[in-house]
């Protein structure tokens, strides 16, 4: 269905001041993360990344550099398969941070920073490209960007398992090519670069994530067709994209599958986001959380840490989620753009499953294999996506409606609307960079 034009998307700055945003919210992420690194040297690499994931990673990749296939792990159990295991190490990227961190700065136990601090600024860029796909001006593009990629979810969890990083990088990128469906027609291209995707993320090292991430894709691209904004021949070209994904993928899954076959079966657990959801509204010292399953040491009361994205995107959350609301009571689904309909509907959903068995959808992961339904916390880092999107995507329209509401007399001069929505912009991602 085609969106009324009272609900398509703000039209976008002039292409010179958003870049100009652009790399001040680069710099912002940069500093945030150089910052985390001069507080706490090897953030990246802590707890499970730190005692098992490092060790098997450097002899791999020191093996690959000797022209080595790395096949036997020392350090788990009494002996191991390593390369016909996975766990990243076919993964293009991990390599890259080892050479970074080996030939660069002469450290190779920096190999997780480097993987990590790469992915998440490549999410940044990722995700201020989508903003500005969607029709966000540079200082929402921006503030979207850096809440996403320094958001607690990611930089928490980042630090305990390396291959989370990789969610930074491929939650945006599956995201832009389900908007590419969206803005026009697709082809073989577009069919390689989505099966190519699914197939490197399945790779990063983390199956349980690669699910969910695709489940979440197929859906966003189901639901525009169910609004009538895509034709169904057009989303046809998914099926292609998603067999070339898996036969990426399953070589690997029948391996894995073939060496866990006598493994005890493990059941799903761990717990979800429910006791902490008033973290996500409001900082730390002012909420004190803590850690999922009780995970934490002396500082345990810094845990709400963990859950929150910012004051003020969490602000612009609800109030476009109050607009969307409202539109929908005076006029139908068909007031609102299929673009806030989509995200609402992946907000929804992430929010449900991160709940855990509470919220009612993550008991259908008790269809997948034992293992695949632990943790309902790890769906944090999307529903932190589409939240803040929608969020940062509210504030031209905010913008826009103060400038309507202010004394026509203050407007009256030439460029007066202009300048006080862009003066209403640059301050919501200054606030949202500060608080």
């Amino acid at each position: 269905m085609a969106a009324p034009p009272e609900a398509t998307q703000p039209v976008a700055a002039d292409a010179g001041p958003a870049r100009a945003w652009f790399w001040a919210g680069f710099v912002f992420v940069a500093g945030a993360l150089a910052a985390l690194e001069i507080r706490d040297p090897y953030y990246f690499c802590q707890d499970d990344s730190l005692v098992l994931e490092l060790p098997e990673t450097l002899l791999a990749c020191r093996a690959v550099w000797q022209g080595v296939a790395p096949e036997y792990d020392p350090y788990i159990f009494l002996g191991s398969p390593l390369l016909s295991v996975g766990g990243g190490l076919l993964y293009p990227p991990l390599y890259a941070a080892y050479a970074v961190a080996r030939h660069v700065l002469r450290d190779e136990f920096a190999t997780f920073d480097v993987f990590a601090v790469g992915h998440l600024l490549a999410g940044y860029c990722l995700s201020w490209l989508l903003a500005r796909r969607l029709g966000a001006s540079g200082p929402a593009a921006a503030l979207f960007g850096a809440t996403f990629a320094v958001c607690g979810p990611l930089v928490v969890m980042g630090r305990c398992w390396h291959a989370f990083n990789a969610m930074a990088v491929f939650i945006p990128g599956l995201a832009l090519l389900a908007d590419a469906v969206r803005r026009g027609p697709v082809g073989f291209g577009w069919a390689a670069a989505t099966g190519l995707a699914l197939g490197l993320f399945y790779h990063a090292g983390f199956p349980q994530l690669f699910l969910l991430g695709t489940g979440l894709f197929v859906l966003s691209v189901a639901a525009t067709v169910a609004l009538g904004a895509v034709p169904w021949q057009r989303a046809a070209w998914l099926a292609p994209a998603l067999a070339f994904g898996a036969a990426m993928a399953v070589p690997m899954v029948v391996q894995q599958a073939r060496l866990s076959r006598e493994m005890l079966p493990v059941e799903g657990g761990g717990e979800g986001i429910g006791g902490n959801l008033v973290s996500m509204l409001l900082p730390y010292p002012l909420v004190e959380g803590r850690l999922p399953n009780g995970w934490a040491n002396g500082n345990n009361h810094h845990g709400g840490h963990f859950y929150h994205f910012g004051v003020v995107a969490v602000l612009l959350f609800l109030a476009a989620v109050v607009r969307l609301v409202g539109d929908v009571r005076r006029g139908g689904l068909r007031a609102v753009d299929p673009v806030t309909l989509v995200l609402a509907l992946l907000t929804l959903v992430s929010a449900l499953l991160a709940l855990g068995p509470i919220g009612g959808l993550w008991l259908l992961t008790g269809l997948l294999p034992r293992g695949f339904g632990n943790n309902p916390f790890r769906m944090l880092p999307w529903l932190v996506f589409n939240a803040a999107l929608l969020g940062c995507l509210e504030i031209d329209r905010v913008a826009d409606r103060l400038a309507n509401q202010v004394d026509e007399s203050e407007l009256t001069r030439p460029g007066g609307h202009e300048r006080f929505t862009r003066l209403v912009r640059t301050a919501a991602a200054v606030l949202g960079a500060v608080f």
